[in-house]
Parts: structure tokens; C-alpha cells; sequence
């Protein structure tokens, strides 16, 4: 396999895995909920992870290895991007939703996690790989990935054996999908906007301020099942409507983002060859044993992110 394949392969696997994470957010809302969708992919999580670890052990060359680790990295790609979509959701489920101070205590908890992850598989992994190398076997990368799938078969009899100690969201109306109806309401709302602006100017109904509000000219509570009109007087559609308007403000917001990480993964190749001249002394300490020149930049991140966590919560959230 040539470097061209090998780099189109990769691309492919990190594209699957991201587009994964929009069909697990699809599952948890259409039917199976947070802890229904984490059930589904933990096992495919661990078929595809122990099906790489495994296959080197398979004795059957040529056309069945390349294809069959393919269809492994696939599985591991697709059961951890469909997870990555509702695992912090999860955790967020065991909090009500006035405990706003707690919600937000777990997230910048389960952030700073992740962030001492990275600094472990960074730092530490590379130390436990070299101990498990050194064990004699004819294969020493399948101890490493060994450990690995231990480790994650743990955390699928963990994720069963507490089922009864988690509160579990399940879908209210699992007929209908949180993307089509945002969707149809989009849509109803331009068709109201251009197509029935004689309607408005007729009647003595103010025009709407934003564009989701057109969806509500000739919306009717009492024909709508989702609407509480009887007892609490509640308009459900007014209520999405919100908290639709809410999630394309900070879509807005949020757009630069993805800019940024798209020039950001262009840098690669610069920040390799800054990291083949970069002095890794510090002043006034010298060079530190323990902290390699190749992994400083890698380093940094995580650190900043984790020290500007509780700055931000303080004085910002």
C-alpha cells in the first residue's frame, strides 16, 4: 500500500467516524435515547477494536488482511463516533434542569477529563507500551492492543452493570425525528414568509420579528397534539421555536470554528518541521528528562485548555 492510499484511507476513517456521531444523535432521538444508542455501539465499539487486535494472528494473506482490518477500523470508527454523540448528553441526564450550576460543574468536569487523557496517552502511553514490549511473544503490538480491549470491555460491564443507578431519557414522541421537524418548520416559515405576506398585511396580526415566528400565522393549539392547550395553556411549537432559534444563534456563533480547524489541520506539516529546531529548555530549569522535544506542542494544548477551564467558569459562566 502506497502513502497516497494509506493518507485516503485515514481521510476516510476520520470523515466516518464524524459523520457517525450525526446518525447516533439521529437514533437517540428517534427511538432508542441516550443509554438505548451507548447499548447499540459500546459492543460494535468493541467487535471492531477486537477484531483489529486479533487479526494479526489470523493466518490468511493477501487479499483477506488488507480488506478485513478495513472492515475492523470501520466497525471502531462507527460504534466510536455514534458514542461520542451522547455520551456527555448522558451524563448530563442525571442532572435536573434547574441545577444549571451542576451542569455545568459536570461539563467543565468531563472536559478537563478529556484533556488529562490526552496528556496521558501523550505521555504515559508511549512509558506502558515500552513495558509491554519488553514482554517476550512473537507479536508485540498485540499486548498493547490487547490492553486496550480489556480496558474497554471493562467499560461495557460497567455501562450495563449500573443500569439501574441512571436515570435513562427515552424519547417523548419517537415518531418523529428532532431534524425532520426542524426541518418542516424552517421550511413552513419561509412558504408563510413570502407566500402568505398578503395574510398578515390583511389582518391586524403584528408581523412576526424573526423568520421561525412565521411558522405560528395560522398554527392552531387546539389541532395541534403536542400542544397542552387544555389544562396548562401551553404552545409546545412556540417552545421549540425558541430553543430552535437559540441553536442557529450559536450555530452562528460557532461558525469560525470549524474555519479555523479546517486551517489549523494545514499547519501540520509547518509545526513538524518547527519541532525539529525547537530548543525544549526552560528558562532558569534547563532540559527536563521527562519531557520529550517532540511532544511539547502536543503537550500545550491540553495544559491551556485545563488551566483556562476553571478561569473561564469563574469569571465568564
Amino acid at each position: 500500500m502506497n502513502v497516497l492510499t494509506a493518507n485516503t484511507s485515514q481521510k476516510l476513517i476520520i470523515q466516518v467516524t464524524f459523520f457517525a456521531a450525526i446518525v447516533g444523535g439521529i437514533m437517540c432521538d428517534i427511538n432508542y435515547g441516550r443509554y438505548g444508542t451507548l447499548a447499540w455501539f459500546f459492543p460494535i465499539y468493541f467487535v471492531g477494536q477486537a477484531l483489529i487486535t486479533f487479526s494479526p494472528l489470523i493466518p490468511l494473506p493477501g487479499f483477506f488482511h488488507p480488506y478485513f482490518d478495513f472492515f475492523a477500523l470501520s466497525l471502531l470508527s462507527y460504534g466510536c463516533g455514534c458514542i461520542k454523540a451522547v455520551l456527555a448528553a448522558y451524563g448530563a441526564d442525571q442532572f435536573k434542569p434547574p441545577n444549571v450550576t451542576q451542569i455545568g460543574c459536570f461539563f467543565a468536569l468531563f472536559y478537563s477529563l478529556e484533556q488529562f487523557s490526552i496528556i496521558f496517552g501523550i505521555y504515559l502511553l508511549p512509558i506502558i507500551k515500552f513495558f509491554f514490549s519488553q514482554i517476550p511473544t512473537d507479536k508485540p503490538s498485540l499486548n498493547i492492543l490487547s490492553l486496550a480491549t480489556f480496558l474497554l470491555l471493562i467499560s461495557i460491564v460497567i455501562l450495563f452493570g449500573t443500569v439501574n443507578y441512571f436515570y435513562k431519557f427515552i424519547p417523548q414522541n419517537k415518531n418523529q425525528n428532532i431534524f425532520i421537524k426542524s426541518f418542516k418548520i424552517i421550511k413552513q416559515s419561509l412558504i408563510n414568509k413570502y407566500r402568505r405576506k398578503p395574510l398578515i398585511t390583511s389582518t391586524k396580526q403584528p408581523k412576526p420579528k424573526y423568520l421561525l415566528e412565521y411558522f405560528l400565522i395560522d398554527h392552531n393549539c387546539q389541532r395541534d397534539r403536542e400542544c397542552d392547550f387544555g389544562r396548562k395553556n401551553i404552545c409546545e411549537q412556540t417552545k421549540f421555536i425558541g430553543e430552535l432559534q437559540t441553536v442557529i444563534q450559536i450555530s452562528f456563533v460557532l461558525l469560525p470554528l470549524s474555519i479555523f480547524w479546517a486551517l489549523r489541520t494545514k499547519l501540520i506539516s509547518i509545526n513538524i518541521s518547527q519541532l525539529q529546531n525547537i530548543d525544549t529548555k526552560l528558562p532558569f530549569i534547563g532540559q527536563l528528562p521527562f519531557l520529550p522535544s517532540d511532544q511539547i506542542c502536543c503537550l500545550l494544548q491540553p495544559i491551556f485548555v485545563i488551566l483556562l477551564l476553571p478561569l473561564f467558569y469563574v469569571t465568564i459562566f
